[in-house]
């Protein structure tokens, strides 16, 4: 049984800390990522994207339709944050239905596309067994590909994941 998914407690844009945005799933459950968070790999970062400034704004208002609606398009023209985006709506649940499999493939996405955040996090599931089957073959692959970031706050928790695997 695959177990639950209930990201970290802040993802790169959407859920900013005192935002009103929390783990929808137990705190009292140890096998959700957001309990493990692998540092600062999920913390928001400057866009000068007005666009995206917008879609922060929506999900931080709730209006999750617009928001949505802006990511998915975003993410048709391959854009790796709206990707990562969608991702964490699905693992939240905020939004969108619940889904861990919806999360997982949002994060494969925009990690197949080079971001690195997404490659640290799937490499954290992959490891974990948060939301898949535990594979360290592919927790190493995808941690792996995160530790060449040039983002210290990817690369360092890459590392110390691979590290705990050994």
């Amino acid at each position: 049984m695959l177990k639950a998914f209930a990201f970290l407690a802040a993802s790169s844009v959407a859920f900013l800390p005192n935002a009103g945005w929390g783990n929808t799933h137990s705190s009292n459950d140890t096998s959700t990522i957001s309990n493990i968070r692998p540092g600062n790999a999920t913390e928001h970062y400057s866009s000068d994207s007005s666009l995206r400034r917008n879609i922060e704004a929506w999900l931080r208002q709730g209006n999750f339709d617009i928001a949505i609606s802006s990511l998915r398009s975003l993410a048709e023209t391959g854009d790796t944050w709206a990707m990562r985006e969608l991702g964490w709506l699905s693992a939240n649940g905020k939004g969108v239905a619940y889904s861990s499999a919806a999360a997982i493939d949002w994060f494969t996405k925009a990690a197949n596309r080079g971001d690195h955040r997404s490659m640290l996090l799937l490499g954290t599931a992959y490891a974990r067994g948060m939301g898949v089957k535990e594979d360290v073959t592919m927790a190493r692959r995808w941690l792996r590909l995160a530790s060449e970031s040039d983002e210290r706050d990817v690369a360092r928790p890459a590392i110390d994941e691979l590290r705990r695997l050994h």
